[in-house]
C-alpha cells in the first residue's frame, strides 16, 4: 500500500509526464519538424514495400533476389527510378505491365521501394 504522504509527490510527477506527452502540444521544440519530414520520407518507402510484398514478391522474393519465371535480382539493379517506373509500368521479358493494377503514385513508390533493396546503388 502506498504511504498518503507519497500520494501528492506521485500526483506531480503524473502531472508532469502528462503534459510532456500531450498530442499537440507545442512547447517549443525544434525537433518536432525533422521527425515530421523523417516520416515523411520513409512513408513512401514503407508503401512500396507493401505494395512490393504484395503483387512483386512472388517473383522477385521477398529481398528482390528469388529469380522465379526469370524474374531480375532487384539487389544488383542499378536503374534509376525514372527507368524502374518504365518497367514497372510497360512490362519487360516475363515481367508483366503493372499500369492498370497501380496507380502512377504506387508505381513511383514501388520503384523507390526497388531502390532501397540494392546495398550497394550506383553512385553518380
Amino acid at each position: 500500500m502506498i504511504h498518503s504522504k507519497f500520494i501528492p509527490l506521485l500526483a506531480v510527477i503524473f502531472l508532469l509526464f502528462s503534459a510532456c506527452a500531450e498530442p499537440g502540444s507545442n512547447s517549443g521544440n525544434n525537433t518536432e519538424p525533422a521527425k515530421n519530414d523523417s516520416v515523411k520520407t520513409e512513408q513512401p518507402v514503407a508503401e512500396g514495400k507493401n505494395l512490393f510484398t504484395d503483387k512483386c514478391a512472388s517473383c522477385h522474393g521477398g529481398d528482390g533476389t528469388a529469380g522465379i519465371l526469370g524474374a531480375a535480382n532487384l539487389q544488383q539493379t542499378t536503374m534509376d527510378a525514372a527507368a524502374l517506373q518504365q518497367i514497372i509500368t510497360n512490362g519487360k521479358g516475363n515481367m508483366p505491365s503493372f499500369k492498370t493494377t497501380f496507380s502512377e503514385e504506387e508505381i513511383k513508390k514501388l520503384a523507390d521501394y526497388v531502390q532501397t533493396l540494392n546495398p550497394n546503388p550506383k553512385t553518380k
